[in-house]
């Protein structure tokens, strides 16, 4: 009788109306990833706005590119030069950026 309690407790536990396989998450662990997210966020907008004062045109390759979505060749279009030059430059970009978060 305890073995079927045990094995009907276990399966109640993995049904998918009681979260199924998921595991638990502990809530204070769950803000500091949002709180870390946050941190990067806010450092990349620093680091664009840094950007912004001595490549204006990169940086706004980047905002077309990731914070609005358009390919390349639309960003092209938006920028008025090549789908080659958004390329490099949306390259130029990251590892500046990069370099800037991470310093």
């Amino acid at each position: 009788m305890v073995r079927r309690i045990l094995v009907d407790a276990a399966r109640n536990r993995m049904s998918s109306k009681h979260g199924g396989g998921l595991k638990r998450i502990d809530l204070d662990g769950s803000f500091e990833l949002s709180h870390e997210k946050d941190r990067q966020l806010l450092a990349l907008n620093d680091a664009l706005d840094e950007f912004k004062l001595s490549d204006a045109r990169k940086t706004n390759v980047v905002e077309l590119r990731y914070v609005g979505g358009l390919s390349v060749e639309k960003t092209a279009a938006n920028v008025n030069v090549s789908a080659e030059t958004i390329t490099l430059d949306r390259r130029l970009a990251k590892g500046w950026l990069l370099s800037q978060i991470a310093g």
